[in-house]
């Protein structure tokens, strides 16, 4: 890892879709808290932008889409109590959920990967705020971890209808999506 500014980087990721796309994932870690810049060539997007406290839990969400003449956005926040709020809007559906899922990206699940800890043979359920791409709808979205192995798990959602299993690298970052995605060298 090396500063740039008052910045950290800790990993720049370079993802593959079913070998014909590319997507962009850059981590930045700052001072505090923990920062995650994601740019995706294949929506282009703006800069779909999430700050994750050092307990690795959701705090901010900016989302901005532009394609051709229309824009659309979206702006979460979640505060101390586990509230989650677009503006001045609470979005009570969503209270005590500390994942966001990024339906575009794996990077996402690094996230609950992170913040559960779970040793090989554990599961643990959660239920996260889904952000729906290109509408930007959101909705809960129950999920499920299981650590398989070392550097490897098992994701479900919506009651094992969908599953996937995942790799990650000795920090715990993902780096293969089923056969979805993987991790560029």
């Amino acid at each position: 890892m090396r500063f740039l500014g008052m910045f950290m980087a800790a990993a720049l990721l370079l993802w593959m879709k079913n070998i014909a796309e590319l997507l962009y994932d850059l981590y930045i870690l700052l001072h505090k808290p923990f920062c995650v810049h994601i740019w995706n060539k294949r929506f282009a997007l703006g800069v779909p932008h999430f700050v994750i406290g050092y307990d690795w839990q959701t705090r901010k969400v900016k989302i901005e889409l532009s394609s051709g003449t229309e824009e659309q956005s979206l702006h979460l926040e979640r505060d101390d109590d586990g509230r989650w709020w677009n503006g001045d809007s609470e979005l009570t559906a969503f209270a005590g959920m500390n994942d966001i899922d990024l339906g575009i990206t794996p990077s996402t699940n690094t996230l609950p990967i992170q913040r559960l800890g779970l040793k090989p043979g554990e599961s643990a359920s959660m239920t996260a705020v889904w952000i729906q791409f290109p509408s930007l709808t959101i909705a809960p979205l129950a999920q499920q971890y299981t650590r398989t192995g070392e550097y490897a798990y098992r994701y479900e959602s919506n009651d094992g209808a969908y599953q996937a299993d995942l790799e990650v690298d000795e920090h715990g970052l993902v780096t293969r999506y089923a056969d979805v995605w993987s991790r560029a060298r």
